[in-house]
């Protein structure tokens, strides 16, 4: 802890230094830069900030980060700390921060800003920014999501790189040394658009395909040589569908496989108290959008769903093995949506009165990972709360499984389910089987929140 205290206070004093040179050339009114920590407390199941501090000390009395939004300004540092899976998004407005830091951590972090001059990405991070950052540093070995333009990207290990990043926007150039050999391992330039993206280290096949520069101004030879394919057409959501929605209404339209949902239709459709609902065309799925869960659109939200999924047959055979149905589902791209999303599912009647369970491929631990359990209703359909876009396999069995995190684990024969409904609790779900709610939620790992449960959701009842 000593050490990533030292790193950040270095990292700090640095912005802070960039900053000195200028200060002579403000206001005299001018607010000095502040330094903000933050980070998500289970207990209270939200983000919360200590201001003045690049540290985060839970000892000391802290504010909620819906009060964070109100004091940050152009130019202040924040330093994100998350130990939390499934942690909320950190949104923290529209300001462009001078300094943004994530610390090393073990579940993945999303934050939403305004712009970063100078983001920190130290050693065992993992994690996504959904803004345009100037210079971004990655130290050591990270997993990380740039989801829009990057000037610079220096990459700093000790050796080679092992890092896995993707970036969804350009990069202008990208650096990354080694500093026990002192070796040059990438310096390349121009990425287009989704086009830099690398796993422990080894750029994947899509990168090598082309689409960068290996000095500025000159095309590489691979970029030159390959032939550009032409992007699939995309159907854009018009917001014309929802302008007499009535309160309550699901508005369906019907879309192509590719399918947009621009800025400024969800800018118009925000806060109406309607459902969208887009079903795509000979696939059996509707993905559906609630208006009023619309706060502050920054993208276009882009969206290509087919059955095709690149996941290894071993890995799948892992949760597909004994179950009564599997089909796969490819909701592209792979980013975090700027909304969650509900994902209906025809699996057809004969499995009414089963369990559906989604399972994603963790390109990192090579196994299948668990993300959501829904009862089959009695038309044969199941729903899912989707968070990001990613390759998932659905699978349909006579109980909901006993899950851990990235892995697939069939649940105990003693065990039963249990399915939530409306107005339900786990603390009132424990007392109607007479448990505790800390037996309750050790029989249900894939639960983070205590707070957050939906109908429809499948728990696993442990036998007393």
């Amino acid at each position: 802890m000593k050490r990533i205290q030292k790193i950040i206070s270095v990292l700090l004093t640095a912005a802070m230094l960039v900053l000195i040179p200028g200060a002579d050339m403000l206001r005299a009114d001018a607010a000095e830069p502040v330094t903000y920590a933050v980070k998500y407390r289970l207990d209270k199941g939200d983000w919360y900030y200590l201001p003045n501090t690049s540290v985060f000390d839970e000892s000391k009395t802290s504010g909620p980060v819906s009060v964070l939004r109100g004091l940050l300004k152009d130019g202040d540092l924040v330093v994100v700390y998350n130990d939390v899976e499934n942690a909320d998004k950190l949104d923290l407005g529209n300001v462009k921060l001078s300094n943004l830091t994530y610390v090393q951590n073990a579940t993945w972090t999303m934050v939403y800003a305004g712009g970063v001059t100078d983001c920190y990405v130290l050693g065992g991070a993992t994690g996504t920014i959904n803004c345009n950052v100037e210079n971004a540093y990655v130290y050591d070995t990270v997993v990380f999501n740039f989801n829009a333009n990057v000037n610079n990207l220096t990459i700093c290990s000790e050796d080679e790189v092992l890092s896995s990043i993707g970036c969804q926007g350009t990069v202008k150039h990208l650096y990354a040394y080694g500093t026990a050999s002192n070796s040059v391992n990438y310096n390349l330039y121009d990425f287009g658009a989704g086009v830099l993206y690398f796993e422990n280290g080894e750029f994947l096949p899509r990168t090598e395909l082309g689409g960068y520069k290996t000095s500025e101004g000159q095309s590489s030879a691979s970029a030159s040589s390959q032939p550009t394919q032409a992007p699939a057409a995309v159907s854009a959501v018009d917001s014309s569908v929802l302008a007499s929605a009535k309160a309550g209404e699901n508005v369906n339209v019907s879309v192509g496989s590719s399918f947009s949902i621009p800025v400024a239709t969800q800018k118009k459709i925000a806060s109406k108290k309607a459902t969208l609902a887009c079903q795509v065309s000979g696939t059996g799925y509707t993905l559906t959008l609630s208006c009023y869960d619309i706060k502050k659109p920054r993208e276009d939200m882009v969206f290509q769903v087919t059955n095709q999924a690149d996941i290894p047959e071993t890995a799948r055979n892992e949760v597909t093995n004994g179950s009564l149905k599997s089909i796969t589902v490819n909701v592209g791209e792979k980013k975090f949506f700027s909304q969650a999303l509900n994902l209906h599912v025809a699996l057809g009647a004969e499995c009414a009165g089963k369990v559906a369970t989604m399972y994603s491929y963790d390109e990192i631990t090579g196994k299948m990972r668990y993300e959501d359990s829904y009862a089959v209703n009695d038309k044969g359909q199941a729903v899912f709360r989707l968070l990001r876009g990613d390759e998932y396999v659905i699978v349909v069995t006579q109980r909901a499984p006993a899950v851990q995190s990235g892995s697939a684990v069939q649940a105990p024969a003693n065990a039963t389910t249990y399915v939530v409904v409306r107005g339900d609790s786990l603390s009132k779900i424990a007392a109607q089987h007479r448990m505790s709610l800390g037996t309750l939620l050790q029989a249900n790992p894939q639960i983070k929140n205590a707070n957050k449960i939906y109908p429809g959701d499948v728990l696993a009842i442990p036998a007393r």
